[in-house]
């Protein structure tokens, strides 16, 4: 399993440790389990987000998720080129409050997240930006795990809520300051 912290997110990987237990000899169901050391592998902890192949190769996967104070934020999946092939950010340019993927998928080109309103450019393994009106700034992360061709979340600050984005019971918003 590979596992990203938030404070260091490439240089440091630590494995999830699983409970190790070992099997009577008449149990073969249970003895099929056990790597040949007799220990039993590492289960995933977190939630399950998708599979890494749902990631689209030049997008992003939406998903929900509920923060430590009960707020509903988006968050996206994007390729990177880095182990483990994927990184999780929270859906929004720290910019200005811009979702990258509306619903269609984030805006990629070279590796990079592009902002939909002044097109500044974010490192979709780094989450930094070098251009624009967001220069120097970062995404905000979401902690991932993945393990056998799957996607989990495993930061403590979200809660996984559900695939896609949040539904926006408000209605169509204007920001037009003509009044009748």
């Amino acid at each position: 399993m590979v596992y990203h912290t938030v404070k260091e997110r490439k240089s440091e990987t630590t494995p999830v440790v699983g409970t190790a237990t070992r099997a009577s000899s008449t149990n073969a169901g249970v003895a099929a389990l056990f790597a040949g050391d007799g220990e039993l592998p590492p289960m995933p902890e977190g939630t399950r987000i998708a599979a890494v192949d749902a990631v689209p190769a030049r997008g992003s996967y939406l998903f929900s998720v509920e923060d430590a104070f009960t707020n509903e934020r988006e968050a996206i999946l994007v390729p990177c080129e880095d182990e483990p092939g994927v990184e999780a950010w929270l859906n929004n340019c720290p910019h200005e409050d811009q979702r990258f993927d509306r619903g269609d998928g984030a805006a990629m080109r070279d590796g990079e997240i592009i902002c939909p309103k002044h097109g500044s450019l974010f490192d979709a393994c780094e989450g930094d930006c070098g251009n624009g009106p967001a220069t120097g700034s970062s995404l905000r992360p979401v902690e991932i795990a993945v393990e056998d061709g799957d996607v989990f979340l495993v930061d403590d600050g979200y809660t996984y809520l559900k695939d896609g984005g949040l539904d926006d019971d408000e209605g169509p918003s204007s920001t037009s300051h003509l009044s009748f």
